[in-house]
């Protein structure tokens, strides 16, 4: 509780010697199983040492609106216990869609709620023992069955999570989960692969390369196969790797035309496409963007490099079913699907990031459509990690700026807050607000991706019960037990 002393171990008045005696002590006690169990984990619990809790970046703070809510729950005549629940889910108010969360209600009920904080406190009095979810980012009822010892302990799943289970990588849904629940385009498509053959013949296709680690293009070059079309393809790199770049793409059966230029170490893979190659992308009906990632900075982006090549161009099946969607006329970009981590992260921070770097740098271009309504906070699709296939006239309001080199901020190991990370949402944003298309995501490789044999497998043995040398994965959902069960004839009579 804020303003209270924090409670000292029981142990921090002594010496070091003879704390540490006294703990050998208490844990050769502790395991006496004469003693009374709640005795024993006591004294377990002294001969442990302790750790500090690691800090929680996924908790925000309790907005003004939400303190004042609190203040006037205080008021009423409402459990201790919902209103301590209530003050910890304040702090991730961020994970409520208000929208959400009243569309799964009946209409009379859903009509009562009018705040943020009307919605959190139904969810904290009734809504998370009916199985409501705060938004797509929290299953509550899969959290419940993944952890049936939460369900027993009575606790609010969301509040065990966001407060314990995700320390302890217990989380409401799995990344494959979370990714074929969002996903646009969820499966490859049989019917795709011979029509779009036809489709595309009459079509050019630009590929727009940006590799700073040469140690990966060979593997770009492997999945450049799977487009079932004549492609060029433009590469921008290192001085010292052009000539192995060259050799490597020009063995690419399908590549028509291979151009490899080096450019200096300035806006990541952004300043490369938009500056560099700017003259060549409105030549194309289609453009596939990629570059060569490595995120060491990130967890949530660890393994991303693959995901994107998977879902964008794992198969020549996989290709053609997102170049098919990609078809119709209201349809301008095509980017994989974010991974729970990095969805709850864009969450948390706001579309536009943690800082205000990305919105302030972006705010030119804004001025310059009378996009108004793009605010610091606003929500928008945008294809994170710049990776995607697309319409190239999406781009052109961003080619028609006029940015050059001297635009776009020098190499620092920056994570954030250049105006190539501006960019990387502009482009949703001149792709929805500015041409009118739509953004849509695909997850079509999930099958083939190595990151999901990986997830797959640690999800697998998380989930394994293991009964006399037997083991089983466990896959369930709850179901309501039929309550004259005992009744029924379990024989089969045939």
């Amino acid at each position: 509780m804020s303003g209270m002393p924090k409670q000292r171990h029981p142990l921090s008045v002594l010496s070091h010697t003879t704390k540490q005696v006294l703990k050998r002590s208490a844990s050769a006690i502790g395991r006496q199983k004469i003693l009374p169990k709640a005795l024993r984990k006591q004294l377990n619990r002294l001969g442990q040492a302790r750790h500090p809790a690691p800090p929680n970046n996924r908790r925000k703070k309790t907005t003004p609106e939400l303190q004042d809510y609190i203040k006037n729950l205080q008021s009423k005549d409402i459990s201790k216990k919902i209103i301590r629940d209530f003050r910890e889910l304040a702090h991730y108010a961020y994970v409520f869609d208000i929208d959400h969360y009243k569309a799964q209600l009946e209409r009379e009920e859903a009509e009562n709620l009018e705040c943020i904080g009307d919605i959190i406190l139904h969810y904290c009095t009734s809504g998370s023992k009916k199985g409501i979810d705060p938004s797509n980012l929290f299953d509550t009822d899969n959290y419940l069955s993944k952890y049936p010892d939460v369900r027993e302990s009575g606790l609010n799943p969301m509040v065990h999570c966001f407060k314990f289970g995700m320390n302890e990588h217990r989380y409401s849904m799995d990344n494959i989960h979370f990714m074929r629940k969002m996903a646009d385009i969820r499966r490859p498509k049989i019917s795709a692969f011979d029509s779009i053959k036809d489709d595309i013949k009459g079509k050019k296709v630009g590929i727009f390369l940006h590799i700073f680690y040469p140690e990966l293009g060979e593997t770009i070059a492997a999945y450049l196969k799977n487009i079932p079309c004549s492609i060029d393809v433009f590469i921008s790199t290192r001085k010292d790797s052009v000539e192995a770049l060259e050799d490597i793409f020009a063995r690419v059966d399908n590549t028509q035309r291979v151009e490899v230029r080096h450019f200096r170490n300035i806006g990541r893979d952004v300043a490369p496409l938009i500056v560099g190659f700017r003259d060549h992308i409105l030549n194309y009906d289609y453009i596939l963007k990629l570059h060569s990632k490595k995120s060491p900075h990130s967890n949530a982006l660890s393994g991303w490099f693959l995901h994107c090549l998977d879902n964008l161009i794992g198969s020549e099946m996989i290709t053609a079913t997102n170049l098919k969607t990609l078809e119709p006329a209201d349809t301008g970009l095509i980017y994989p699907i974010e991974n729970y981590a990095l969805s709850l992260g864009i969450q948390h921070d706001s579309c536009w990031g943690h800082e205000d770097g990305n919105y302030t740098k972006a705010k030119p271009f804004l001025n310059r459509h009378n996009l108004d309504q793009i605010k610091r906070e606003s929500q928008f699709r945008f294809p994170t990690g710049t990776m995607f296939w697309c319409k190239p006239e999406l781009l052109k309001p961003i080619l028609d700026w006029g940015l050059n080199w001297n635009d776009f901020d020098e190499e620092g190991g920056q994570i954030d807050g250049t105006i190539a990370h501006s960019i990387e949402r502009l482009i949703g944003i001149s792709t929805t607000e500015i041409c009118n298309k739509k953004i849509l995501t695909t997850y079509a490789g999930y099958l083939l991706s190595k990151q999901h044999e990986h997830d797959k497998a640690i999800i697998e043995d998380r989930n394994k019960l293991r009964i006399d040398g037997f083991e089983k994965v466990i896959q369930f959902k709850p179901q309501k037990l039929d309550p004259n069960w005992s009744l029924n004839k379990n024989i089969n009579t045939k």
